[in-house]
């Protein structure tokens, strides 16, 4: 197994080898049928028992019989493959290859969809703020218009083009204009006397 360039953990029973599950993730588990106390599909079973575990694929390894029985006990124990000695060291190699690349894809999986969890949440709460600051915008807004349709004074809203973008009664009032008309005008039109001034210095 050390072509494939994995991190190779080992137990010497099944208690040691359900230790070990329950302290970190594997991307597979080769499970001899015989060990001393718990057998491998004792192990396997509470292996598979576990929400964390569920999903580790376990492969048995055995010298023992190759009767029937003993090869569903493996499958219905939760194993994916069930190999007799004398094996072919390829083989194995390459069905490992094949699980630990499937492990890297989940992982990857899982990251991503972590990162996307984070960045829907981190969106909706940019759009909450902007819907908050929309709010407090429009009732501003709002409250401006009020100010401005009820004041007794003359008052126009314009842009650094001079062209008006509001205009209140008063002003409608003092300048003869329609509120429709003075809005998109130039500011400097409704004083032509200092435009004429300005032109002539």
């Amino acid at each position: 197994l050390k072509p494939l360039d994995c991190n190779l953990v080992y137990a010497n029973s099944g208690e040691e080898a359900l230790k070990q599950v329950l302290q970190r993730d594997f991307a597979a588990v080769l499970l001899d049928v015989q060990m001393p106390g718990m057998n491998g599909f004792e192990t396997a079973r509470l292996i598979k028992a576990r929400e964390r575990s569920l999903h580790i694929p376990i492969i048995f390894i055995t010298a023992i019989s190759q009767a029937e029985e003993h090869v569903l006990g493996g499958y219905s124990s939760g194993a994916i493959d069930y190999i007799f000695k004398p094996f072919h060291p390829e083989s194995l190699r390459m069905k490992l290859e094949g699980l630990i690349g499937l492990y890297k894809h989940r992982e990857q999986l899982k990251l991503h969809s972590k990162l996307l969890t984070k960045r829907t949440i981190e969106l909706e709460e940019t759009n909450e703020k902007l819907r908050e600051t929309t709010l407090v915008l429009h009732k501003a807004e709002a409250l401006n218009r009020v100010i401005i349709d009820t004041s007794t004074g003359t008052i126009l809203t314009f842009d650094r083009q001079g062209i008006i973008q509001s205009a209140n009664r008063a002003a409608v009032t003092m300048f003869g204009y329609t509120q429709d008309e003075l809005i998109g005008m130039n500011v400097i039109e409704l004083f032509p006397e200092r435009n004429e001034l300005k032109n002539k210095s």
